[in-house]
């Protein structure tokens, strides 16, 4: 069997019994790829569940600086071609994952891969899955805990923004990695299970999504239609308060994201028009072939 060029990411902090069954998933991949977990302050049991994988690379941190800066920090010390990140509260479903994703990166255009995921605790169908089996799609992005992408590349662009997360990093990321002439395929590979709570903060999701939606338009909205995104992210995210909520954490988070503008201009680097076209016609039309947005890439 064939060597894995895969180093699995996983991010992690006071969940060592999640930990220690996303790990028995890792070791337990054919091909034998690397393995990276970086702990991210735990103060639970966790280095001593580690013990129990010696042949796991572990960073270990006395200071949280949150699962998006850790999953970078995995990435950059990676060996492996592939990073393939999942969260700690996850495990890969079958042996042969880290080999499939592997194949997925066949075609030299595909940056980074979607894997098929499961989510049971809160809505058990599939996400991330391809249309059909007989032809390759593209999308706009990927959840955080189940990709892969190509290490160089990731590197290369700086991993995920870490001035936008909780929600939206992933966007942002493949827009640019998009603007770079690569695309986010679809992986054919079996699913991984993300047993993530169905109890969430709303207050906190909230404000971090109308924050970094206002920050992913001035970050990376070509000049010309840039002020108009933000308006009218501004606008939704005002009537999506009123009608939804959390009102009031959700007006916060359009508050802090214009405040946040002056910086996010200083570090902004738009993308090519053509390539936000795509970008917004993948979120609002699912996938599409990949021949057809390798023409919008390239030009």
């Amino acid at each position: 069997m064939s060597k894995a060029d895969v180093s699995i990411v996983i991010a992690t902090k006071n969940r060592s019994r999640d930990l220690q069954r996303a790990l028995n998933s890792a070791i337990s991949q054919n091909g034998e790829p690397e393995i990276i977990v970086i702990d991210d302050g735990s103060d639970d049991d966790t280095q001593e569940v580690l013990k129990q994988f010696p042949t796991v690379r572990v960073i270990r941190h006395e200071t949280s600086a949150g699962c998006v800066a850790r999953r970078n920090e995995g990435a950059r010390l990676a060996r492996s071609s592939f990073i393939l990140s999942i969260d700690d509260d996850a495990e890969l479903s079958d042996p042969n994952i880290a080999l499939q994703v592997q194949k997925a990166f066949s075609n030299e255009r595909i940056g980074a891969v979607a894997i098929p995921c499961i989510e049971p605790l809160k809505e058990n169908r599939l996400f991330q899955i391809s249309p059909d089996l007989e032809h390759s799609y593209v999308i706009d992005s990927f959840m955080g805990t189940a990709y892969a992408a190509r290490r160089d590349i990731f590197n290369e662009l700086g991993g995920f923004r870490e001035s936008i997360v909780g929600q939206g990093e992933e966007r942002d990321y493949c827009i640019r990695l998009m603007n770079r002439g690569f695309l986010i395929g679809i992986a054919d590979a079996e699913h991984i299970i993300h047993y993530e709570s169905p109890i969430r903060n709303w207050s906190k999701q909230g404000y971090r999504g109308r924050r970094n939606h206002v920050l992913f338009a001035v970050h990376n909205a070509p000049a010309s239609v840039a002020a108009v995104h933000v308006l009218a992210t501004t606008f939704n995210g005002l009537v999506y308060a009123a009608r939804v909520g959390p009102r009031w954490p959700m007006i916060k988070g359009l508050l802090d994201g214009w405040l946040g503008i002056p910086r996010a201009l200083r570090e902004r680097h738009a993308c090519r028009k053509a390539v936000y076209r795509l970008s917004r016609r993948l979120r609002k039309s699912g996938p599409m072939r990949i021949q057809a947005a390798e023409q919008i890439v390239s030009g």
